[in-house]
């Protein structure tokens, strides 16, 4: 990603959501009491001297936070959002047509669901975003759990298709150090 400046990535807190729903790039509200998450990591974030967010709610309310409470400037890239699902957004993952989302998920790096757009699409704009942010000052990223697996993976050399067997919890923060960046 960049030798010159630390990169630390955050997935929002925990979003408020039906169990089972498709919500990529669907702004959905955060949960009750999600301030308590960012508090337990204040204190890890000195050197930082900027957030860059998903414009999602879901990242922007946090980051806004974040930014208030260390003085720090804020700014939105679009390139940061989730998945974009098409015409599965919204739905439940249940209600979608079984051939449909067995193609997809057989090669969800190649292929988009109806109307959305590849992971692999997905990890192009998210590594873009981060390679022009990072260049300038030490960034917090507040992104989702799908653009962090695909920058992961990336810088650990890792095929895209592997993005998903890593966790992402929600919250925490994850260093995303030089030696993982890569070419």
């Amino acid at each position: 990603m960049t030798e010159d400046y630390p990169v630390l990535l955050m997935r929002h807190p925990r979003p408020k959501v039906a169990v089972g729903q498709c919500y990529g790039q669907t702004d959905i509200p955060l949960e009750a009491g999600w301030e308590a998450a960012l508090e337990a990591v204040l204190p890890t974030l000195s050197g930082i001297e900027q957030i860059i967010s998903s414009p999602l709610s879901r990242c922007l309310q946090p980051a806004r936070w974040l930014g208030r409470h260390l003085a720090l400037p804020v700014a939105t890239d679009p390139r940061l959002m989730e998945l974009n699902f098409g015409d599965w957004e919204g739905r439940l993952w249940d209600d979608f047509d079984g051939l449909q989302s067995r193609a997809w998920a057989e090669d969800f790096v190649a292929r988009a669901p109806p109307g959305g757009e590849s992971f692999q699409a997905l990890a192009t704009r998210v590594l873009a975003a981060v390679r022009e942010h990072a260049t300038s000052r030490p960034c917090l990223f507040l992104s989702h759990g799908g653009p962090i697996r695909a920058l992961l993976a990336q810088a650990n050399g890792e095929p895209l298709s592997a993005a998903f067997s890593r966790s992402v919890p929600y919250a925490e923060l994850i260093p995303l150090t030089p030696t993982e960046a890569g070419p």
